[in-house]
């Protein structure tokens, strides 16, 4: 799984050098494929990253936000709490986040919370 981020990460920014705008379309189609693969890079932006989430990672970030905890999250989503926090920690590798409120606050930058 790293090697296929790493190499992820290589596509991307071999993308940027060769100035491959997203309005193409390949950068889009790229993380789409790469989201197929369970594969998402952790150098683009938070923008690029909500690409990557889940629809799970997306629920969790949402309670996150909301201030709920752990125990909170996984009652009103109907799973344990080692999965939320399997949930959180992918979701901070994804954001490049180091914890709840960075994730957050990335999350609102990136306009994946409203």
């Amino acid at each position: 799984m790293r090697r296929a981020s790493h190499l992820a990460t290589a596509l991307l920014h071999a993308a940027a050098r060769h100035h491959i705008r997203a309005a193409t379309g390949y950068l889009d189609q790229l993380l789409t494929t790469l989201k197929g693969l369970d594969i998402c890079p952790t150098t683009v932006s938070a923008t690029a990253a909500g690409t990557c989430l889940s629809s799970r990672e997306r629920e969790v970030l949402a309670g996150l936000s909301q201030g709920h905890s752990n125990a909170q999250i996984a009652a009103r989503l109907f799973i344990s709490e080692d999965t939320v926090k399997t949930h959180t920690q992918r979701l901070y590798r994804k954001l490049g986040a180091r914890d709840r409120a960075h994730a957050v606050a990335k999350a609102f930058r990136g306009g994946l919370l409203t």
